[in-house]
């Protein structure tokens, strides 16, 4: 099992678990934590959120002792406002990632995320003001360009390694893949062959065999996403496996557990509003979905109109 250094943050672990909007709330991170994620990054923050002092990004850096190291993830492209950002995140973490990888159409006709894809000078002069307002490392996520005509990933990583990137995390897909379609792991392979600075593998890390194919790329990490929201034991699993080369079987007791854990640390952090309420029926609907008779289970999940009534579908 590979230990992982970024900049002067030791990481007990190589694995990662990515920022996933409406998920990566502090409960989640903490119980990945506690599974064996050895980083935790919050969901995606809009620099512009800091610079128009939205009252909704606060509780995005909310964070505890517990949780570290954590990282904080950024996105956006006014230069002008990076520094403001950088200054109002520094002290709620470890570590400071910048987003320029996200697909969704709503982030690139900002001219935020992936679309930074086709400017890695622009992309260099981010990075640069982040590094000159924080001595925090930094690193950057990505993605490999805009589709299979477009490869851009080489003279990206080659801008964020110049401008003083610590690591960088790779998602091994397109712009136009989105989130399907077959993962790149020679493109990987190949962004790794041509930094100095840790490479953490992402994209359709869902079981032992996905994870077994990104190590093959040789990259210092792996960062699960998706695959934690079906399976948040895959951390523990992962780990497990590369200790004792044998899998971990996970059964529905330890699935219901985690949903129970779920909410009371929704209590404990005072993260009591609909929109937890909204998630917490969501990470039932995705861990349920594997088990006997799950398709009624879920119609019964989706029509609970209150935690106590969702606590009694679950036990049931």
């Amino acid at each position: 099992m590979k230990t992982l250094k970024i900049g002067n943050i030791k990481i007990k672990n190589n694995l990662v678990l990515a920022p996933m909007a409406g998920f990566s709330d502090l409960p989640f991170r903490l119980i990945c934590r506690k599974l064996g994620a050895g980083l935790t990054v919050s969901e995606m923050i809009s620099i512009n959120g800091f610079y128009f002092n939205s009252k909704k990004t606060p509780e995005l850096v909310k964070t505890c002792e517990e949780e570290k190291p954590f990282a904080i993830q950024l996105f956006g492209s006014e230069i002008s406002r990076v520094k403001n950002a950088v200054e109002k995140i520094k002290n709620n973490c470890d570590i400071i990632d910048f987003n320029l990888g996200c697909p969704v159409k709503k982030i690139v006709t900002q001219k935020a995320g992936s679309w930074l894809l086709n400017y890695p000078e622009k992309v260099s002069e981010l990075i640069k003001e982040i590094k000159r307002n924080t001595e925090k490392p930094v690193t950057a996520k990505i993605r490999l360009g805009k589709d299979e005509k477009h490869l851009t990933y080489l003279k990206v990583v080659e801008a964020i390694e110049k401008a003083g990137a610590d690591a960088i995390f790779i998602h091994g897909r397109t712009i136009e893949q989105g989130y399907s379609g077959d993962i790149n792991y020679e493109a990987i392979a190949e962004i790794n062959e041509n930094v100095s600075i840790p490479v953490i593998g992402n994209g359709n890390i869902i079981d032992l065999e996905s994870a077994k194919k990104m190590l093959q790329t040789k990259v210092d990490g792996l960062m699960i996403g998706r695959g934690a929201l079906k399976n948040p034991f895959l951390f523990k699993q992962i780990f497990f496996y590369l200790r004792n080369k044998r899998w971990l079987d996970i059964n529905k007791k330890d699935k219901i557990n985690f949903l129970f854990d779920y909410m009371e640390l929704c209590d404990k952090y005072n993260l009591k509003s609909n929109e937890y309420f909204f998630r917490a029926k969501q990470h039932a609907i995705y861990l349920t979905k594997e088990l006997e008779n799950s398709r009624k289970l879920r119609e019964r999940i989706m029509k609970a109109k209150n935690v106590d009534e969702l606590k009694t579908i679950i036990k049931s």
